[in-house]
């Protein structure tokens, strides 16, 4: 095989339902020159051996199977291999998700005629009932304005992001080891920290599977919400002074999943970085919510959550 110009890391666990469409999606690019690691980390369903099947089916797709250690652990095995590879450039693609067959293409070509080491794409969120295009433009090419960006619209995903690939060892970033929520943010927030240029394509060239409701950090535990709440307390350690209070919209969503699915107390709610006002109100901006979001930040607790469980009924 030739040397391949993009490493596609796709971190697989359990998605047998989804992950025929995803790889399928991958097989249809225009653009040819890529390598699939496909990471099986640790399924208990068929999703290996759908893996298997794609890698003896063509050459660009490599298989390497582990015991689960979640999709940061996945991720940061699929870069290792990676870096050991002579591709280019790098991007993901989660198994449950698709992509377009462009996707490639088009950010290749706008990583090579800027010479970007980031390149960003929009991207549709599917859902039951419909699809929204959610446009990404960071009307930047200055990577720290982008990375405030990160905090107001602009998704944290690597799945709509072409990076170079050398940028991971020259800075030194891999996945931290534990975290498996917002762990792509968190590599993007370190990308950004360090890169010299950012570029954008103009078009939706991934599509989000919002319908699988049986993702890791979606599911409502208080396990869950703690793994969020690290995930919140390593960003705000990366960010630079004047950019954490940034995170204090971050933590404030973190806690109404918490709240959403019954298991947020009282001491948690006020003690866990407090909520500004100004936050709440950019929170519920033109929702029903906002009497709730005001009486909570008031301290009238008790009355807020009638007021949530009122509202959530209507």
């Amino acid at each position: 095989m030739q040397t391949p110009k993009v490493s596609i890391i796709v971190p697989v666990y359990n998605a047998e339902p989804y992950l025929r469409r995803c790889l399928d999606s991958i097989l249809a690019q225009t653009f040819p020159d890529f390598e699939a690691i496909l990471v099986d980390d640790g399924s208990t369903d068929g999703s290996g051996a759908i893996c298997e099947e794609y890698a003896a089916r063509d050459t660009r797709f490599t298989v390497v199977h582990q015991s689960n250690s979640g999709v940061g652990g996945a991720r940061q095995t699929g870069l290792k291999i990676a870096q050991k590879t002579d591709s280019t450039y790098c991007i993901h693609a989660d198994p449950d998700d698709w992509v377009e067959e462009k996707w490639l293409e088009m950010l290749v070509h706008e990583a090579e005629k800027t010479k970007s080491e980031m390149v960003i794409c929009d991207f549709f969120n599917h859902y039951e009932d419909r699809a929204r295009h959610l446009v990404q433009n960071p009307m930047t090419d200055n990577p720290y304005d982008t990375m405030k960006l990160l905090f107001h619209g602009l998704h944290g995903s690597l799945c709509n992001k072409l990076v170079l690939k050398s940028c991971f060892r020259d800075y030194s970033i891999t996945f931290q080891e534990g975290i498996n929520y917002c762990e792509d943010f968190i590599v993007v927030l370190k990308l950004l920290m360090h890169i010299r240029k950012v570029s954008y394509v103009p078009y939706a060239l991934y599509n989000y599977n919002l319908t699988n409701m049986n993702s890791y950090t979606r599911t409502p535990t208080m396990e869950a919400y703690f793994i969020r709440k690290r995930s919140c307390d390593v960003i705000a350690e990366l960010l630079p002074d004047e950019l954490k209070s940034e995170i204090n919209y971050m933590a404030y969503d973190n806690k109404l999943f918490a709240l959403r699915n019954g298991f947020l107390t009282k001491k948690e709610y006020y003690g866990y970085r407090p909520t500004p006002l100004k936050v709440v109100l950019r929170y519920y901006r033109n929702s029903k919510y906002l009497f709730f979001g005001v009486l909570a930040w008031m301290g009238a607790f008790k009355s807020a959550l009638t007021a949530y469980h009122y509202l959530t009924r209507k």
